[in-house]
């Protein structure tokens, strides 16, 4: 027996592997899913397994059939992500000037 009901929640940890999904009644280890979410204009959407569950907190979803192009438009937005935090995290310097 199965059954179908959306899930929506706050995806974190996003990697090319799989994610993190905020939820406050998350599912069983092992449950197969139907997954998705938007990278910009584009809806990425893939048969995952959640690995992880941790009550009223969320579920870790290992993706199982991410295609070619949604992993390309995946990659894309990562490195763009990790680009920007780079940057973000730079180091700074000051100078002390002995006058």
């Amino acid at each position: 027996m199965s059954s179908s009901f959306p899930i929506q929640g706050e995806t974190t940890d996003v990697s090319l592997g799989g994610c993190y999904v905020a939820t406050t009644f998350p599912l069983a280890v092992g449950t197969p899913v139907d997954f998705s979410i938007w990278v910009g204009t584009t809806r990425i959407a893939c048969k995952a397994v959640i690995r992880t569950s941790d009550p009223g907190v969320g579920n870790g979803l290992q993706f199982v059939d991410l295609d070619q192009l949604s992993t390309e438009v995946l990659c894309r937005h990562l490195n763009s992500l990790e680009a920007a935090d780079n940057e973000l995290n730079a180091p700074t310097g000051a100078i002390h000037p002995h006058i």
